[in-house]
């Protein structure tokens, strides 16, 4: 059985909001309404998802953005897998292709150096994006640490109570 793909990003936004600005949204609750945006790949698959960096919303595309050929514009490398930028009205700013093919990213996390770490399953590395020096639909912005276990898979990726970065394996 195929699993069919999708390409949105959706959100789910509460009507009752208490006074710190929390919302609540109690399960099977009526009083929230789903808004969705679809992101240009028909085929991006974004897993993941963090707010960061100016305010925005970061996510994982395990097939993401497509590096383009630098010695011919319009085609690309093959190299698929990236992080999308998106403002909270839904806007997508930018895509970030990861330099590794099949790199497949799953979660994401906004470590305590204000960097966003990801975990490249198809990859078995976890990856770090300076949000600060980043241009969209390059991947110059983007370091890659191997994990030691080859073939391990790394899936989900947290800042832990101790400040380091925490990762599961499933491989």
């Amino acid at each position: 059985m195929k699993l069919k793909s999708t390409t949105k990003v959706r959100r789910l936004t509460a009507l009752a909001t208490l006074a710190a600005g929390l919302a609540v949204l109690p399960v099977g609750s009526a009083q929230a309404a789903a808004s969705e945006f679809t992101l240009p790949n028909t085929a991006s698959a974004p897993t993941g998802i963090v707010s960061g960096p100016g305010a925005n919303l970061w996510f994982t595309e395990q097939e993401g953005a497509c590096a383009q050929n630098p010695d011919s514009p319009g085609i690309n490398t093959g190299i698929c897998g990236a992080i999308g930028e998106m403002d909270p009205s839904g806007h997508l700013l930018g895509e970030f292709p990861l330099p590794n093919q099949g790199s497949a990213p799953t979660g994401i996390t906004l470590g305590r150096d204000g960097a966003l770490w990801f975990a490249e399953s198809g990859a078995n590395a976890i990856g770090r994006l300076d949000p600060g020096s980043a241009q969209s639909g390059t991947s110059a912005a983007i370091t890659r640490y191997p994990t030691p276990t080859v073939g391990s898979q790394p899936t989900g990726i947290t800042v832990g109570p101790d400040g380091a970065l925490w990762f599961t394996e499933h491989g």
